[in-house]
């Protein structure tokens, strides 16, 4: 009976938390992985008995609250809230959980209408009950009200501007792409001639002649591969790649030694432009910083791209990262709307509980107050009895001790007046004999 009573208030609980875990674990204020894998049912059990927990206590709270108005609002209450479970005992079903077909994981999900209209019932019912307490226990006026209604009034025009505003989530995510197509097609072109020059190395002659630049390729490759085959640069990779990182990207290389070879082999593209592995730079690629002062035109060719491609990296690299920040905060917007959502639904219990007051009709005197204050009497009496027992009780400590040390006293001056007597009687048959 009491677990088909409770039954509808736990689907209430259920049905708010699916929709409240979708928004937490975006914010990422609660996870739902453990370890590499997700165990969602390991995360949704204990924060929807949490969440049935306080929807009781929340219960119970509206319930104390009504005890500001008539008796009859209070009855009202009390039957709307048990009404549910009496039903369920009946054999009623009066509600069915709303959970969603699946759950998507990351942001951008808000989960499904009906649970977050659950959970804004649940913060407005809260919000009415502690307002009402507050604001009958402290018999607030008409001033307060009026004070309120500023608060009011400017939040709900700020709510007006955060949910029509155009988070340009559309107009990020095309950024995001045009930039990483760009990044990934320099270092895809910069990559391919790295594979050209690994071939030009297998030649015993050419690897003799340009050492240097044979023993630096190999990890180069490896540098530019992290970015030619995408996905993680723009996210862990703390340093964007540069040309000087690149050049440096082999300790048993001499910079200046690889700069040198680079050089000539570039120079022999221009002076033999049949050069085997030789190639233009796109123009939407190339940006080489001595095609401002003319000395490099744009059908120039190269072997070893480094010049032109690498700060096309560095620029698209900063691009990308940017526009994936863009990205993030656009899709950690409806979650922000998600919690502002909830503070309306604050604000509006706080509203409805002055025209409540206003509306129905309140008791004259705060019985809250009046408890409070017997509650506060009842303490200090207990304190003051506390205190009185304690101060009796050190009184007959202190007498048991007076009195033991008494008894002490007199049984010493007891022993010293028999060995007087003792020692004058000796004296005096000393003197005899």
């Amino acid at each position: 009976m009491i677990v088909s009573f409770f039954s509808p208030y736990f689907m209430w609980a259920y049905s708010g938390a699916y929709a409240l875990l979708q928004n937490l674990q975006a914010l990422g204020l609660l996870s739902i992985w453990t370890g590499p894998y997700i165990d969602l049912k390991g995360t949704i059990t204990p924060l929807s008995g949490l969440y049935f927990v306080c929807l009781i206590f929340i219960i119970i709270l509206n319930i104390f609250s009504s005890f500001a108005f008539t008796k009859k609002v209070t009855i009202s209450l009390i039957i709307f809230w048990i009404t549910p479970g009496v039903l369920s005992i009946l054999g009623i079903s009066v509600f069915d959980p709303i959970i969603p077909d699946e759950y998507r994981v990351g942001s951008g999900n808000l989960g499904t209408s009906g649970g977050a209209l659950i959970n804004a019932l649940i913060v407005f019912v809260f919000s009415w009950s502690v307002t009402t307490f507050v604001f009958h226990s402290f018999r607030t006026g008409k001033k307060t009200k009026a004070a309120f209604d500023h608060v009011w009034y400017l939040f709900g025009l700020s709510a007006l501007a955060f949910f029509v505003s155009d988070m340009g989530i559309n107009r990020h995510n095309e950024g995001l792409q045009s930039s990483k197509e760009t990044l990934v097609s320099a270092s895809d072109l910069l990559q391919s001639q790295f594979d050209t020059l690994s071939s030009y190395c297998s030649n015993e002659e050419f690897k003799f002649s340009y050492s240097a630049l044979c023993l630096w390729v190999t990890p180069a490759q490896r540098y530019i591969s992290n970015i030619s085959e995408g996905g993680f640069f723009y996210e862990t990779m703390e340093d964007k790649p540069t040309l000087d990182k690149l050049l440096g990207i082999s300790a048993k290389v001499d910079k200046s030694e690889l700069a040198e070879n680079i050089q000539v082999l570039n120079q022999m593209c221009v002076v033999k432009s049949n050069l085997q592995g030789c190639i233009e730079i796109p123009l939407t690629l190339n940006l080489d910083p001595d095609l401002v002062d003319g000395d490099v035109s744009i059908y120039t060719k190269y072997l070893i791209p480094l010049q032109p491609l690498m700060p096309t990296i560095e620029r698209y690299w900063s691009q990308t990262i940017q526009y994936a920040k863009k990205v993030k905060e656009s899709e950690m917007a409806p979650h922000m709307r998600w919690m502002f959502f909830m503070m309306i639904a604050f604000f509006v219990g706080v509203k409805v509980a002055n025209s409540s007051r206003e509306l129905f009709t309140t008791r004259s005197e705060s019985i809250y107050r009046a408890s409070i204050k017997a509650v506060i009497k009842w303490i200090w009496i207990l304190i003051r009895s506390l205190l009185r027992r304690l101060k009796l009780l050190f009184i007959k400590v202190k007498l048991k001790s007076n009195l033991a040390s008494n008894s002490l006293q007199c049984r010493s001056k007891l022993l010293l007046s028999m060995l007087k007597t003792s020692l004058n009687l000796l004296n005096k048959r000393f003197k005899r004999n």
